[in-house]
């Protein structure tokens, strides 16, 4: 917000599914015609390469978001200059698993199962599927904080392609 109160030169394009989140705080955005919403429940999501547009070393593009949009923002960037990009993630990205990893015994202490995992695979999938007990105490411990904040279930998560006048490059 503070960019917009200094009169910067920037857009930010908030993808989401239906209403934003924070809209309160994105007001002042929108008011200002820095804040550009694209609805995915009413129109398809808008291509990122129409959204950043040709490369240059004036401007500083940034996108966050899930795999698939930071997928066609890395693509939709590829000629611009590396210092002009800024790729922030929900999730690491999946890292190759070590040539020298050794699958491993999972022993569940209280159940007596034991289960092998795999090189690149998580104890999870392997604690759930083989003790049923494990599955209703994980389900539990989970849903416990959800209804005590009132979660009422998955909502879309917004993401952000923003492109700005890159004030170092001026």
């Amino acid at each position: 917000m503070a960019e917009a109160d200094r009169g910067a030169d920037f857009t930010l394009h908030l993808v989401a599914r239906g209403a934003p989140p924070l809209s309160r705080l994105l007001a002042p955005l929108q008011r200002s015609g820095h804040l550009v919403l694209h609805d995915t429940s009413t129109a398809a999501r808008p291509e990122i390469a129409a959204l950043i547009g040709r490369p240059s070393r004036k401007t500083a593009i940034a996108c966050c978001g899930p795999a698939s949009m930071i997928d066609d923002f890395e693509q939709a960037s590829r000629d611009w200059p590396e210092a002009c990009v800024h790729i922030e993630r929900f999730v690491p990205p999946v890292l190759p698993a070590d040539p020298d990893a050794r699958p491993y015994t999972l022993a569940l202490s209280r159940s007596n199962l034991e289960t092998r995992v795999d090189p690149g695979q998580t104890m999870l999938p392997h604690c759930s599927a083989s003790a049923s007990i494990f599955r209703r105490r994980a389900a539990a411990a989970f849903a416990a904080p959800a209804r005590s904040i009132g979660w009422r279930g998955a909502r879309s998560i917004a993401t952000a392609c923003c492109r700005r006048r890159n004030a170092r490059a001026a």
